[in-house]
């Protein structure tokens, strides 16, 4: 197949590129990919929030934004 063999530098090379890189990452600290999940579900409660509180408006106001429907089970 085309691309699959490669050389034993090309290889070797690509190795060690990938555990420089996994070195590099592994030394950060886990509070910041703590940090970052932490903003990401804030910002996933506040999105889901804000359509919730449309929905409320609107289905205490008049008919509901989206109709009940059974599931359909195939």
């Amino acid at each position: 197949m085309p691309g699959i063999s490669r050389s034993i530098e090309t290889m070797v090379w690509r190795r060690r590129s990938k555990a420089a890189r996994m070195v590099s990452t592994a030394a950060r600290s886990p509070v910041s990919a703590a940090m970052a999940a932490a903003c990401d579900t804030l910002a996933t409660f506040e999105v889901a929030w804000d359509c919730r509180f449309v929905a409320a408006l609107t289905t205490s106001e008049g008919p509901r934004i989206q109709p009940t429907r059974q599931p359909v089970i195939a």
